[in-house]
C-alpha cells in the first residue's frame, strides 16, 4: 500500500472512530411522534454535505434529500 493509501485510510478509520462509532446523536429521551424528521434537521443544520442511500420514493430520506438541495447543501446520492 502506497503512503497516500495509508493516509487515507487513516483519515477514513479517525473519522469513523470520531464521528460514527463513538458519537451517538439523541435529540430526546424516548421516541416521540416526528423525532426522526427532527434528527435529520438537525444534522442538516450541521452539515455541508449529505450522503444518502435513497432509492428515489418518498419517506425520512427523500425528506432530508429534499431539503438539503433546498438549503443548497452537497448532496451525493446512492442508488440502491
Amino acid at each position: 500500500m502506497s503512503n497516500n493509501e495509508t493516509n487515507t485510510c487513516n483519515i477514513f478509520d479517525t473519522f469513523l472512530d470520531n464521528f460514527i462509532i463513538k458519537r451517538k446523536l439523541f435529540l430526546y429521551d424516548k421516541f416521540k411522534d416526528n423525532c426522526m424528521l427532527e434528527r435529520n434537521d438537525y444534522m442538516l443544520n450541521n452539515s455541508s454535505l449529505v450522503i444518502a442511500l435513497y432509492n428515489g420514493k418518498g419517506g425520512g430520506t427523500g425528506y432530508t434529500v429534499r431539503i438539503a438541495k433546498k438549503k443548497g447543501l452537497e448532496t451525493i446520492i446512492i442508488e440502491p
